[in-house]
């Protein structure tokens, strides 16, 4: 329910979802539980989508913390983890910071061979090379 209402624009009320389905998930499986990482990084997108940077960028760093340590730095969910904090500086015009970990991730790309999805790290590598 708490994605809809996000996709909806409806953020006041996919808040308090997020926020509960972190807790649940910390309550019940720990912190270091896929289920508990995904939801961190659902609020974080959450966050980021109403332009509450200062909200997001802790939840996307301690969910890449975790996961590297967790699934180890070659892991599709931990590229994808970096990828979404090297967005977040992005948006938030921090271009050196978003730069250097979009890198990082295209590297772990490279050394794990999951070349198919390098086409989402290099479309926003553009997109940071064309932002003012």
């Amino acid at each position: 329910m708490a994605k809809l209402y996000s996709l909806q624009g409806e953020y006041s009320k996919a808040e308090p979802l997020f926020i509960n389905a972190l807790q649940l998930a910390r309550k019940v499986s720990g912190e270091k539980h896929s289920d508990t990482l995904t939801s961190m990084s659902n609020l974080a997108l959450l966050y980021e989508s109403q332009g509450k940077y200062s909200k997001a960028e802790p939840l996307y760093a301690k969910t890449l913390k975790l996961m590297s340590k967790i699934l180890g730095e070659h892991h599709p969910s931990t590229l994808i983890a970096m990828s979404n904090l090297a967005g977040l500086y992005r948006a938030q015009g921090k271009h050196k910071k978003a730069e250097l970990l979009y890198v990082k991730t295209l590297q772990q790309y490279f050394m794990s061979h999951q070349e198919g999805a390098i086409w989402f790290v290099l479309i926003h590598m553009a997109f940071l090379m064309v932002s003012p």
